[in-house]
């Protein structure tokens, strides 16, 4: 089974992936190295659904964890930029909540929040 191409709810367990691609060295190297290069050579279609196959897999609770890794992997106006289209539901829940989340989870697992 190839845990990419399942829905995510085909019964596959996918927390401990989830906590694994959070906070393993290979989840920061993926989304350093890996998505920039991606980006670069999908066309837009086949990146919104790699897209969409990432945010299928990861636990709702850990989606603001999920856009502070992404955001803080890019240049501050790179990372302004992205924030600004997305919805402004989701910039003040971001600013309010899903910072310190991030923050939280990068004290947690790198011991510090920078």
């Amino acid at each position: 089974m190839n845990p990419l191409s399942a829905p995510a709810t085909a019964g596959f367990d996918r927390a401990p992936w989830t906590a694994f691609a959070m906070s393993a060295p290979v989840g920061r190297r993926c989304i350093e190295r890996i998505l920039p290069a991606a980006a670069a050579a999908m066309s837009q279609r086949e990146w919104n659904r790699l897209g969409d196959q990432g945010r299928a897999w990861v636990l709702k609770s850990r989606l603001f964890i999920q856009l502070g890794v992404i955001l803080s992997s890019m240049p501050p106006e790179a990372a302004a930029a992205f924030l600004s289209e997305m919805p402004a539901t989701v910039r003040m829940l971001y600013r309010l909540l899903g910072g310190r989340q991030y923050l939280a989870h990068r004290r947690r697992v790198y011991g510090t929040a920078a």
